[in-house]
Protein backbone atom coordinates (compact mmCIF):
# COMPACT_ATOMS: atom_id res chain seq x y z
CA UNK A 1 0.00 0.00 0.00
CA UNK A 2 1.22 3.45 -1.13
CA UNK A 3 1.89 6.53 1.19
CA UNK A 4 -1.48 8.14 -0.27
CA UNK A 5 -3.59 5.37 0.31
CA UNK A 6 -2.55 4.80 3.70
CA UNK A 7 -3.13 8.31 4.32
CA UNK A 8 -6.47 8.65 3.21
CA UNK A 9 -7.25 5.16 4.64
CA UNK A 10 -5.84 6.68 7.98
CA UNK A 11 -8.00 10.02 7.94
CA UNK A 12 -11.30 8.01 6.48
CA UNK A 13 -10.98 5.40 9.43
CA UNK A 14 -10.50 8.70 11.83
CA UNK A 15 -12.82 11.04 10.28
CA UNK A 16 -16.05 8.70 10.02
CA UNK A 17 -15.39 6.72 13.20
CA UNK A 18 -16.14 3.79 12.01
CA UNK A 19 -18.93 1.73 13.10
CA UNK A 20 -16.51 -1.81 14.04
CA UNK A 21 -13.69 0.37 15.44
CA UNK A 22 -16.92 2.24 17.51
CA UNK A 23 -17.51 -1.07 19.12
CA UNK A 24 -14.62 -2.46 20.01
CA UNK A 25 -13.13 0.80 21.70
CA UNK A 26 -16.39 0.23 24.17
CA UNK A 27 -15.42 -2.98 24.65
CA UNK A 28 -13.73 -3.50 28.51
CA UNK A 29 -10.12 -3.57 28.78
CA UNK A 30 -9.43 -3.71 25.33
CA UNK A 31 -7.57 -2.08 22.99
CA UNK A 32 -8.01 -1.39 19.21
CA UNK A 33 -5.13 -1.30 16.79
CA UNK A 34 -5.57 -1.16 13.11
CA UNK A 35 -2.81 -2.39 10.81
CA UNK A 36 -2.41 -2.05 7.07
CA UNK A 37 -1.76 -4.79 4.90
CA UNK A 38 1.90 -4.67 5.76
CA UNK A 39 1.24 -4.90 9.53
CA UNK A 40 2.39 -1.28 9.89
CA UNK A 41 0.30 0.72 12.52
CA UNK A 42 -1.92 2.95 11.40
CA UNK A 43 -4.65 3.36 14.14
CA UNK A 44 -4.00 2.76 18.03
CA UNK A 45 -6.45 3.99 20.82
CA UNK A 46 -3.48 5.08 22.87
CA UNK A 47 -6.28 5.67 25.99
CA UNK A 48 -6.47 2.12 26.35
CA UNK A 49 -2.94 0.75 25.47
CA UNK A 50 -1.57 3.21 28.30
CA UNK A 51 -4.77 1.89 30.63
CA UNK A 52 -3.90 -2.07 29.85
CA UNK A 53 0.12 -1.67 29.59
CA UNK A 54 0.94 1.75 31.38
CA UNK A 55 2.92 3.00 28.16
CA UNK A 56 2.55 6.67 27.04
CA UNK A 57 1.91 7.45 23.50
CA UNK A 58 5.62 8.55 22.18
CA UNK A 59 6.50 5.25 24.02
CA UNK A 60 4.34 3.78 21.69
CA UNK A 61 5.29 6.06 18.72
CA UNK A 62 8.60 4.90 19.32
CA UNK A 63 9.35 1.29 19.93
CA UNK A 64 6.13 -0.22 18.62
CA UNK A 65 5.06 -3.34 19.81
CA UNK A 66 8.38 -4.58 21.13
CA UNK A 67 8.41 -2.38 24.24
CA UNK A 68 5.26 -4.67 25.80
CA UNK A 69 7.55 -8.23 25.11
CA UNK A 70 9.68 -8.84 27.35
CA UNK A 71 11.81 -11.24 25.25
CA UNK A 72 12.96 -10.59 21.15
CA UNK A 73 11.53 -14.59 20.98
CA UNK A 74 8.37 -13.53 22.38
CA UNK A 75 8.23 -10.65 20.04
CA UNK A 76 9.08 -12.70 16.92
CA UNK A 77 6.49 -15.19 18.24
CA UNK A 78 4.12 -12.20 18.09
CA UNK A 79 5.10 -10.71 14.60
CA UNK A 80 5.12 -14.60 13.36
CA UNK A 81 1.48 -14.65 14.38
CA UNK A 82 1.03 -11.44 12.52
CA UNK A 83 2.07 -12.48 9.29
CA UNK A 84 0.43 -15.88 9.07
CA UNK A 85 -3.11 -14.38 10.28
CA UNK A 86 -3.04 -11.41 7.74
CA UNK A 87 -2.88 -13.98 5.22
CA UNK A 88 -5.98 -15.78 6.31
CA UNK A 89 -9.41 -15.06 6.01
CA UNK A 90 -9.98 -16.25 9.25
CA UNK A 91 -9.74 -14.24 12.74
CA UNK A 92 -7.20 -16.14 14.64
CA UNK A 93 -6.29 -15.56 18.25
CA UNK A 94 -3.47 -16.27 20.52
CA UNK A 95 -2.12 -15.56 24.04
CA UNK A 96 0.98 -13.87 24.66
CA UNK A 97 2.94 -12.87 28.26
CA UNK A 98 3.85 -9.14 28.24
CA UNK A 99 4.97 -6.81 30.18
CA UNK A 100 3.86 -3.70 31.45
CA UNK A 101 5.50 -0.64 32.23
CA UNK A 102 6.17 -1.50 35.86
CA UNK A 103 7.54 -4.62 34.39
CA UNK A 104 4.66 -6.58 35.82
CA UNK A 105 4.28 -9.46 33.88
CA UNK A 106 0.92 -10.16 32.44
CA UNK A 107 -1.18 -12.35 30.12
CA UNK A 108 -2.95 -10.45 27.00
CA UNK A 109 -5.30 -11.92 24.47
CA UNK A 110 -4.77 -10.60 20.62
CA UNK A 111 -7.50 -11.65 18.41
CA UNK A 112 -6.72 -10.22 14.50
CA UNK A 113 -9.10 -9.54 12.16
CA UNK A 114 -8.47 -9.41 8.62
CA UNK A 115 -11.03 -6.79 6.91
CA UNK A 116 -11.34 -5.42 3.38
CA UNK A 117 -12.28 -1.77 3.20
CA UNK A 118 -12.99 -0.44 -0.25
CA UNK A 119 -11.04 -3.38 -1.88
CA UNK A 120 -8.13 -2.26 0.53
CA UNK A 121 -7.33 -4.77 3.60
CA UNK A 122 -6.94 -4.01 6.61
CA UNK A 123 -5.78 -5.68 9.83
CA UNK A 124 -8.19 -5.41 13.27
CA UNK A 125 -6.45 -6.29 15.92
CA UNK A 126 -7.52 -6.56 19.82
CA UNK A 127 -5.41 -6.45 22.63
CA UNK A 128 -7.20 -7.83 25.97
CA UNK A 129 -5.88 -8.49 29.08
CA UNK A 130 -6.71 -11.89 30.35
CA UNK A 131 -4.86 -12.13 33.77
CA UNK A 132 -7.32 -11.79 35.64
CA UNK A 133 -8.93 -14.84 33.57
CA UNK A 134 -5.91 -16.62 33.99
CA UNK A 135 -5.49 -15.92 37.48
CA UNK A 136 -8.88 -17.22 38.07
CA UNK A 137 -8.46 -20.50 35.78
CA UNK A 138 -5.49 -21.16 37.93
CA UNK A 139 -7.66 -20.99 41.62
CA UNK A 140 -10.09 -23.41 39.82
CA UNK A 141 -7.42 -25.88 39.18
CA UNK A 142 -6.11 -25.50 42.67
CA UNK A 143 -9.45 -25.91 43.91
CA UNK A 144 -9.96 -29.09 42.10
CA UNK A 145 -6.99 -30.04 43.30
CA UNK A 146 -7.30 -29.17 46.41
CA UNK A 147 -11.37 -31.00 46.52
CA UNK A 148 -8.90 -34.17 45.01
CA UNK A 149 -6.35 -33.62 47.76
CA UNK A 150 -9.13 -33.44 50.50
CA UNK A 151 -11.09 -36.67 49.73
CA UNK A 152 -7.55 -38.72 49.39
CA UNK A 153 -6.67 -36.91 52.92
CA UNK A 154 -10.35 -38.12 54.25
CA UNK A 155 -10.18 -41.87 53.06
CA UNK A 156 -6.51 -41.43 54.21
CA UNK A 157 -7.59 -40.65 57.73
CA UNK A 158 -9.90 -43.83 58.24
CA UNK A 159 -7.69 -45.89 57.17
CA UNK A 160 -4.65 -44.45 59.83
CA UNK A 161 -7.79 -43.94 61.95
CA UNK A 162 -8.30 -47.73 61.64
CA UNK A 163 -4.33 -48.78 61.77
CA UNK A 164 -3.96 -46.40 64.54
CA UNK A 165 -6.64 -48.16 66.67
CA UNK A 166 -5.26 -52.05 65.66
CA UNK A 167 -1.65 -50.49 66.43
CA UNK A 168 -2.07 -48.98 69.99
CA UNK A 169 -4.08 -51.82 71.42
CA UNK A 170 -1.35 -54.46 71.28
CA UNK A 171 0.88 -51.49 71.96
CA UNK A 172 -1.03 -50.83 74.80
CA UNK A 173 0.00 -54.33 75.90
CA UNK A 174 3.92 -54.53 75.15
CA UNK A 175 3.90 -51.08 77.26
CA UNK A 176 1.82 -52.06 80.09
CA UNK A 177 3.40 -55.21 80.93
CA UNK A 178 7.29 -54.02 80.10
CA UNK A 179 6.20 -51.84 82.83
CA UNK A 180 4.97 -54.19 85.35
CA UNK A 181 8.56 -56.01 84.75
CA UNK A 182 10.13 -52.87 85.16
CA UNK A 183 8.99 -52.13 88.72
CA UNK A 184 9.99 -56.42 89.48
CA UNK A 185 12.55 -55.65 92.27
CA UNK A 186 14.66 -58.68 91.12
CA UNK A 187 14.88 -57.79 87.88
CA UNK A 188 18.78 -57.85 86.64
CA UNK A 189 19.52 -54.56 85.46
CA UNK A 190 20.50 -55.02 81.62
CA UNK A 191 16.96 -56.61 81.13
CA UNK A 192 15.34 -53.18 83.15
CA UNK A 193 17.49 -51.32 80.54
CA UNK A 194 15.88 -53.05 78.08
CA UNK A 195 12.11 -52.95 78.90
CA UNK A 196 13.01 -49.48 78.72
CA UNK A 197 14.56 -49.46 75.49
CA UNK A 198 10.41 -51.18 74.71
CA UNK A 199 8.55 -48.67 76.20
CA UNK A 200 10.43 -45.98 74.97
CA UNK A 201 9.89 -47.60 71.36
CA UNK A 202 6.29 -48.00 72.50
CA UNK A 203 5.94 -44.36 73.28
CA UNK A 204 7.27 -43.11 69.71
CA UNK A 205 5.12 -45.34 67.83
CA UNK A 206 2.17 -43.66 70.32
CA UNK A 207 3.37 -39.97 69.09
CA UNK A 208 3.43 -41.38 65.16
CA UNK A 209 -0.09 -42.52 65.21
CA UNK A 210 -1.39 -39.80 67.45
CA UNK A 211 0.95 -37.59 64.98
CA UNK A 212 -0.66 -38.93 61.79
CA UNK A 213 -4.25 -38.89 62.91
CA UNK A 214 -4.10 -35.32 63.81
CA UNK A 215 -2.66 -34.32 60.66
CA UNK A 216 -5.39 -35.87 58.29
CA UNK A 217 -8.45 -35.21 60.54
CA UNK A 218 -11.12 -32.91 59.33
CA UNK A 219 -11.09 -29.77 61.33
CA UNK A 220 -13.15 -29.98 64.08
CA UNK A 221 -16.01 -27.46 64.79
CA UNK A 222 -14.34 -25.99 67.92
CA UNK A 223 -11.12 -24.78 68.89
CA UNK A 224 -8.74 -26.61 71.19
CA UNK A 225 -6.09 -25.39 73.42
CA UNK A 226 -2.54 -26.43 71.89
CA UNK A 227 0.84 -26.40 73.12
CA UNK A 228 3.21 -25.17 71.14
CA UNK A 229 6.11 -27.25 72.06
CA UNK A 230 3.86 -30.64 71.36
CA UNK A 231 2.60 -28.89 68.30
CA UNK A 232 6.16 -28.27 66.95
CA UNK A 233 7.97 -31.69 67.95
CA UNK A 234 4.94 -33.38 66.34
CA UNK A 235 6.24 -31.21 62.91
CA UNK A 236 9.96 -32.26 63.42
CA UNK A 237 8.85 -35.80 64.21
CA UNK A 238 7.70 -36.55 60.56
CA UNK A 239 10.54 -34.39 59.01
CA UNK A 240 13.11 -36.33 60.85
CA UNK A 241 13.50 -38.35 58.22
CA UNK A 242 14.33 -35.62 56.15
CA UNK A 243 16.59 -34.08 58.32
CA UNK A 244 18.58 -37.54 58.10
CA UNK A 245 18.23 -38.01 54.86
CA UNK A 246 19.95 -34.20 53.63
CA UNK A 247 22.60 -34.38 56.19
CA UNK A 248 20.95 -31.67 58.23
CA UNK A 249 22.14 -32.03 61.48
CA UNK A 250 22.77 -28.74 62.82
CA UNK A 251 19.21 -27.87 64.57
CA UNK A 252 18.78 -25.43 67.39
CA UNK A 253 15.16 -25.55 69.20
CA UNK A 254 14.32 -23.48 72.04
CA UNK A 255 11.13 -22.79 73.92
CA UNK A 256 11.10 -20.02 76.53
CA UNK A 257 8.22 -18.79 78.98
CA UNK A 258 5.59 -21.18 80.77
CA UNK A 259 2.61 -20.11 78.83
CA UNK A 260 3.30 -21.40 75.17
CA UNK A 261 -0.70 -22.41 74.58
CA UNK A 262 -2.86 -20.99 71.55
CA UNK A 263 -6.37 -21.84 71.13
CA UNK A 264 -6.84 -23.07 67.88
CA UNK A 265 -7.16 -25.95 65.27
CA UNK A 266 -4.24 -28.79 65.33
CA UNK A 267 -3.78 -29.64 62.17
CA UNK A 268 -3.95 -26.53 60.40
CA UNK A 269 -1.21 -25.30 62.42
CA UNK A 270 0.24 -28.30 62.00
CA UNK A 271 0.42 -27.32 58.36
CA UNK A 272 1.55 -24.09 58.54
CA UNK A 273 4.98 -25.03 60.39
CA UNK A 274 5.19 -28.17 58.25
CA UNK A 275 5.14 -25.61 55.20
CA UNK A 276 7.97 -23.60 56.11
CA UNK A 277 9.95 -26.49 57.99
CA UNK A 278 10.09 -27.95 54.68
CA UNK A 279 10.68 -24.99 52.34
CA UNK A 280 13.59 -24.40 54.76
CA UNK A 281 15.07 -27.76 54.37
CA UNK A 282 14.33 -27.12 50.26
CA UNK A 283 16.68 -24.16 50.46
CA UNK A 284 19.83 -25.79 52.92
CA UNK A 285 20.26 -28.72 50.38
CA UNK A 286 21.41 -26.12 48.26
CA UNK A 287 24.34 -25.45 50.51
CA UNK A 288 27.30 -27.39 51.22
CA UNK A 289 26.34 -29.77 54.43
CA UNK A 290 28.58 -28.03 56.73
CA UNK A 291 26.58 -24.68 56.59
CA UNK A 292 23.07 -26.39 57.01
CA UNK A 293 21.47 -24.85 59.86
CA UNK A 294 18.01 -24.71 61.15
CA UNK A 295 16.92 -22.57 64.37
CA UNK A 296 13.15 -22.73 65.91
CA UNK A 297 12.68 -20.36 68.45
CA UNK A 298 9.57 -20.01 70.54
CA UNK A 299 8.66 -17.19 73.08
CA UNK A 300 6.12 -15.06 74.46
CA UNK A 301 5.66 -11.49 75.59
CA UNK A 302 2.82 -10.34 77.43
CA UNK A 303 -0.01 -11.07 74.16
CA UNK A 304 1.16 -13.19 71.52
CA UNK A 305 3.26 -16.33 71.74
CA UNK A 306 6.37 -15.47 68.86
CA UNK A 307 7.99 -18.50 66.62
CA UNK A 308 11.28 -17.69 64.92
CA UNK A 309 12.62 -20.15 62.03
CA UNK A 310 15.53 -19.57 60.26
CA UNK A 311 17.49 -21.60 58.55
CA UNK A 312 20.93 -20.46 56.48
CA UNK A 313 19.77 -21.30 52.93
CA UNK A 314 19.15 -18.23 50.31
CA UNK A 315 18.50 -15.12 51.78
CA UNK A 316 15.18 -13.66 50.53
CA UNK A 317 15.70 -10.76 48.18
CA UNK A 318 13.93 -7.31 48.99
CA UNK A 319 11.81 -7.52 45.94
CA UNK A 320 10.09 -10.24 46.33
CA UNK A 321 9.67 -10.51 50.07
CA UNK A 322 5.79 -9.00 50.11
CA UNK A 323 5.40 -11.43 46.66
CA UNK A 324 6.12 -15.20 48.73
CA UNK A 325 2.63 -14.96 50.15
CA UNK A 326 0.85 -14.28 47.25
CA UNK A 327 -0.86 -16.97 45.53
CA UNK A 328 1.43 -19.16 42.96
CA UNK A 329 4.49 -17.40 43.88
CA UNK A 330 7.22 -19.61 43.94
CA UNK A 331 10.95 -19.81 43.85
CA UNK A 332 11.90 -23.21 43.17
CA UNK A 333 13.68 -24.68 40.42
CA UNK A 334 11.50 -27.78 40.61
CA UNK A 335 8.31 -25.61 39.90
CA UNK A 336 6.72 -25.69 43.17
CA UNK A 337 3.31 -25.18 43.36
CA UNK A 338 3.26 -21.53 44.81
CA UNK A 339 0.59 -22.37 47.60
CA UNK A 340 1.95 -23.65 50.63
CA UNK A 341 3.39 -19.66 52.16
CA UNK A 342 -0.03 -18.58 50.69
CA UNK A 343 -1.77 -21.04 52.31
CA UNK A 344 0.50 -20.44 55.69
CA UNK A 345 -0.58 -17.11 56.05
CA UNK A 346 -4.44 -17.56 55.73
CA UNK A 347 -4.39 -20.02 58.23
CA UNK A 348 -2.42 -18.07 60.68
CA UNK A 349 -4.63 -14.84 59.74
CA UNK A 350 -7.97 -17.12 60.96
CA UNK A 351 -6.16 -17.55 63.83
CA UNK A 352 -5.92 -13.97 63.88
CA UNK A 353 -1.72 -13.73 64.25
CA UNK A 354 0.29 -13.01 61.60
CA UNK A 355 3.41 -14.30 59.71
CA UNK A 356 6.23 -12.31 58.15
CA UNK A 357 9.91 -12.32 56.58
CA UNK A 358 12.48 -10.56 58.33
CA UNK A 359 13.26 -8.34 55.53
CA UNK A 360 16.61 -7.24 58.05
CA UNK A 361 17.75 -10.59 57.96
CA UNK A 362 21.38 -11.05 56.19
CA UNK A 363 22.73 -14.56 56.62
CA UNK A 364 19.55 -16.80 55.56
CA UNK A 365 15.85 -16.40 56.10
CA UNK A 366 13.76 -15.95 59.10
CA UNK A 367 10.31 -16.40 59.02
CA UNK A 368 8.39 -15.23 62.00
CA UNK A 369 5.14 -15.95 63.53
CA UNK A 370 2.69 -14.64 66.15
CA UNK A 371 -0.63 -15.48 67.60
CA UNK A 372 -2.30 -15.00 70.24
CA UNK A 373 -1.67 -16.63 73.73
CA UNK A 374 -4.59 -17.64 76.27
CA UNK A 375 -4.47 -17.20 79.66
CA UNK A 376 -6.93 -19.64 80.53
CA UNK A 377 -6.60 -22.57 82.57
CA UNK A 378 -6.50 -25.57 80.64
CA UNK A 379 -8.37 -28.35 81.54
CA UNK A 380 -6.99 -32.33 80.35
CA UNK A 381 -8.76 -35.50 80.40
CA UNK A 382 -6.05 -36.97 80.69
CA UNK A 383 -4.14 -37.83 84.62
CA UNK A 384 -3.24 -34.75 86.53
CA UNK A 385 -0.69 -35.08 88.70
CA UNK A 386 -1.36 -32.11 90.93
CA UNK A 387 -4.48 -33.10 92.70
CA UNK A 388 -4.36 -34.34 95.98
CA UNK A 389 -3.94 -38.37 96.27
CA UNK A 390 -6.62 -39.67 99.16
CA UNK A 391 -6.93 -42.56 98.55
CA UNK A 392 -5.25 -46.27 97.88
CA UNK A 393 -5.25 -48.50 94.89
CA UNK A 394 -6.81 -51.76 96.59
CA UNK A 395 -9.52 -54.34 97.62
CA UNK A 396 -11.70 -52.89 94.51
CA UNK A 397 -14.34 -54.74 92.31
CA UNK A 398 -13.33 -54.24 88.42
CA UNK A 399 -14.70 -54.76 85.71
CA UNK A 400 -13.00 -54.23 81.98
CA UNK A 401 -15.01 -53.89 79.32
CA UNK A 402 -12.56 -54.33 76.04
CA UNK A 403 -12.37 -56.44 73.21
CA UNK A 404 -8.58 -56.58 72.91
CA UNK A 405 -7.63 -59.55 74.46
CA UNK A 406 -3.58 -58.57 74.96
CA UNK A 407 -4.61 -55.82 76.80
CA UNK A 408 -6.86 -57.05 79.15
CA UNK A 409 -4.39 -60.00 79.93
CA UNK A 410 -1.91 -56.61 80.96
CA UNK A 411 -4.72 -55.60 82.92
CA UNK A 412 -5.61 -59.07 84.55
CA UNK A 413 -2.01 -59.12 85.17
CA UNK A 414 -1.76 -55.19 86.91
CA UNK A 415 -4.98 -56.21 88.86
CA UNK A 416 -5.28 -59.50 89.91
CA UNK A 417 -3.24 -59.38 92.99
CA UNK A 418 -5.05 -57.61 95.35
CA UNK A 419 -8.70 -57.04 93.57
CA UNK A 420 -11.39 -58.83 92.35
CA UNK A 421 -11.32 -58.16 88.46
CA UNK A 422 -13.91 -59.66 85.74
CA UNK A 423 -13.50 -59.62 82.14
CA UNK A 424 -16.53 -58.47 79.08
CA UNK A 425 -15.88 -57.66 75.43
CA UNK A 426 -19.50 -56.48 74.29
CA UNK A 427 -22.00 -54.28 75.75
CA UNK A 428 -25.01 -57.31 75.21
CA UNK A 429 -22.71 -59.08 78.16
CA UNK A 430 -22.88 -56.65 81.04
CA UNK A 431 -26.57 -57.83 81.70
CA UNK A 432 -24.83 -61.10 82.96
CA UNK A 433 -22.92 -58.31 85.61
CA UNK A 434 -24.33 -57.18 88.95
CA UNK A 435 -22.95 -53.55 87.89
CA UNK A 436 -23.50 -52.29 90.90
CA UNK A 437 -21.09 -54.60 92.81
CA UNK A 438 -17.75 -52.78 91.16
CA UNK A 439 -16.40 -50.08 92.56
CA UNK A 440 -14.75 -49.02 88.79
CA UNK A 441 -15.60 -49.65 84.98
CA UNK A 442 -12.69 -49.64 82.79
CA UNK A 443 -14.28 -49.39 79.37
CA UNK A 444 -12.69 -49.15 75.78
CA UNK A 445 -14.70 -45.99 73.86
CA UNK A 446 -15.30 -48.16 70.82
CA UNK A 447 -16.15 -51.52 71.13
CA UNK A 448 -17.47 -54.09 68.74
CA UNK A 449 -20.99 -53.71 69.49
CA UNK A 450 -21.35 -49.91 70.32
CA UNK A 451 -19.80 -47.53 72.11
CA UNK A 452 -18.45 -47.37 76.02
CA UNK A 453 -20.42 -43.89 76.23
CA UNK A 454 -24.00 -45.41 75.97
CA UNK A 455 -22.82 -47.68 78.60
CA UNK A 456 -21.69 -44.90 80.84
CA UNK A 457 -24.81 -42.84 80.30
CA UNK A 458 -27.13 -46.16 81.48
CA UNK A 459 -24.97 -46.71 84.59
CA UNK A 460 -23.72 -43.73 85.43
CA UNK A 461 -25.51 -43.84 88.97
CA UNK A 462 -24.67 -47.27 89.39
CA UNK A 463 -20.71 -47.25 89.41
CA UNK A 464 -17.07 -45.15 88.42
CA UNK A 465 -16.15 -45.23 85.04
CA UNK A 466 -12.76 -44.88 83.63
CA UNK A 467 -12.17 -44.32 79.68
CA UNK A 468 -9.01 -45.85 77.97
CA UNK A 469 -9.27 -45.21 73.99
CA UNK A 470 -7.05 -46.38 70.99
CA UNK A 471 -8.16 -43.43 68.98
CA UNK A 472 -7.42 -39.81 69.35
CA UNK A 473 -10.28 -37.63 70.84
CA UNK A 474 -12.46 -35.71 68.63
CA UNK A 475 -13.43 -32.35 70.45
CA UNK A 476 -16.79 -33.46 71.13
CA UNK A 477 -15.20 -36.07 72.60
CA UNK A 478 -13.41 -34.05 74.45
CA UNK A 479 -15.67 -32.09 75.32
CA UNK A 480 -17.92 -34.22 76.88
CA UNK A 481 -15.15 -36.09 79.33
CA UNK A 482 -14.84 -32.56 80.92
CA UNK A 483 -18.24 -31.37 80.98
CA UNK A 484 -19.04 -35.20 83.13
CA UNK A 485 -15.83 -35.36 84.72
CA UNK A 486 -14.50 -38.29 83.32
CA UNK A 487 -11.31 -39.69 82.96
CA UNK A 488 -9.88 -41.20 79.75
CA UNK A 489 -6.61 -42.42 79.03
CA UNK A 490 -4.65 -43.11 75.82
CA UNK A 491 -2.96 -46.61 74.70
CA UNK A 492 -0.51 -46.94 75.51
CA UNK A 493 -0.24 -45.59 78.80
CA UNK A 494 2.16 -46.04 82.13
CA UNK A 495 1.87 -47.76 84.70
CA UNK A 496 1.91 -44.85 86.94
CA UNK A 497 -0.90 -42.82 84.28
CA UNK A 498 -3.65 -45.89 84.98
CA UNK A 499 -3.10 -46.23 88.70
CA UNK A 500 -3.62 -41.78 89.22
CA UNK A 501 -6.13 -42.42 86.92
CA UNK A 502 -8.11 -44.60 89.03
CA UNK A 503 -7.30 -43.10 91.95
CA UNK A 504 -8.70 -39.52 90.79
CA UNK A 505 -11.72 -41.08 89.60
Amino acid sequence: MNKKNKAFLEKRFIDEKFDLAKVVIGSLNKVLVILDDDLDIIYIDYDSFNEVFGFERNDVIKSGFKIIFGDIFSYKEFKKFLETSAKSFFTNSVVFRNVRSNRVEIHCKYTLIPYHLNGDKINILVIEDISKIEEQKKLIMSKEKDLIHYQRLDVLGKLISGIAHDLNNPLASIYGIANILIEDETLEDDIRQDLKIVTKAAQQCKNITENLLKFVRKKNMEKEYIEIKELIESVLLFLNYHFRKNNIEKINISFQGENLTVLGYFSELQQVFYNIIINSIDELIQIPPKDRYLEIKCYSNKKNIIIEIFNTGRVIEPQIVDKIFEPFFSTKKNGGTGLGLYIAKKIIKEHDGEIMVDKQEKKGARFIISLPTTQDVITKVTTNINKKIESKIRNKNILIVDDDENFTEFLLKFFSKENKVDITKRIVEIENYNIQSYDLVICDVVLPDGNGIDLYLKYKNKTKFIFVTADILDTNLFSFFEKNNLMCIKKPFTIEELVRAILLE
